[in-house]
């Protein structure tokens, strides 16, 4: 599964990248907008999940991943929570602002704080370098998903 929050499109077309070529190596790539929870339940999920956030203004995470951020910071989730979940997450963002790459930092430290475990550790991609940075945890996000490496 694929999940993204993007302003100004940047991750969704990661995403949407992402989704193609995994199916050209024969994997199922189901995307969503974080905010759209009528299509993906995370607290039912057990395969893998790909985050592609971007951030926006001073550190927010994008309008359409606020209610998903929201959620996952409510301190009535006990810390246990996602103990099942298996992740990847991609964060976009701008060092020449002082919350680079907030809104991925903020749900990747929540999911840990919820017991959710990586298999991939976080990328960081700054607008100057953002392709190279993409390009090499891509390809290797792609290369666990082919070799099926056990999560």
């Amino acid at each position: 599964m694929l999940l993204y929050g993007s302003q100004k499109g940047q991750a969704q077309s990661i995403a949407e990248g992402i989704a193609e070529e995994a199916e050209q190596h024969g994997l199922v790539a189901d995307l969503s907008c974080l905010n759209e929870t009528t299509k993906y339940n995370l607290e039912q999920e057990n395969d893998p999940v790909v985050f592609i956030v971007s951030t926006t203004g001073d550190g927010e995470p994008p309008d359409n991943a606020l209610q998903f951020v929201k959620r996952i910071k409510r301190k009535t989730l006990s810390t246990d929570h996602y103990k099942h979940l298996c992740y990847a997450l991609l964060a976009l963002g701008d060092t020449n602002y002082a919350n680079f790459c907030n809104c991925g930092k903020t749900i990747e430290r929540r999911l840990q704080d919820l017991g959710a475990k990586q298999f991939y550790a976080t990328g960081y991609a700054d607008d100057a370098h953002r392709h190279l940075t993409f390009r090499i945890w891509h390809l290797t996000c792609i290369i666990l998903f082919t070799l099926q490496a056990p999560f």
